[in-house]
């Protein structure tokens, strides 16, 4: 049986690799059905340009809210383990 730990490495080293893959298909407007499934349209990046932001700004903002949820059970997954450890 493998270790929490050994998985839980694993799984963030593929969820790395997802990111790294993720942001090029997210950093330019995309059309078709080709397109990752958060890419931005050209409409929507032409909003954001106007609002003075970046398709390149969207792409790190969403991958961005991606990371949270992942850190935090990460961090919660550390703690739970250092305190079971120390009982």
């Amino acid at each position: 049986m493998s270790s929490p730990g050994g998985i839980a490495v694993a799984f963030l080293a593929v969820f790395v690799a997802d990111l790294t893959l993720s942001y090029p298909m997210l950093a330019a407007p995309c059309a078709g059905d080709a397109c990752h499934y958060q890419a931005i349209v050209a409409a929507a990046a032409a909003v954001l340009a106007a609002w003075g932001l970046s398709v390149s700004t969207y792409s790190r903002y969403i991958l961005g809210i991606s990371v949270l949820p992942v850190m935090l059970i990460n961090v919660i997954y550390i703690l739970v383990t250092n305190v079971t450890n120390v009982l």
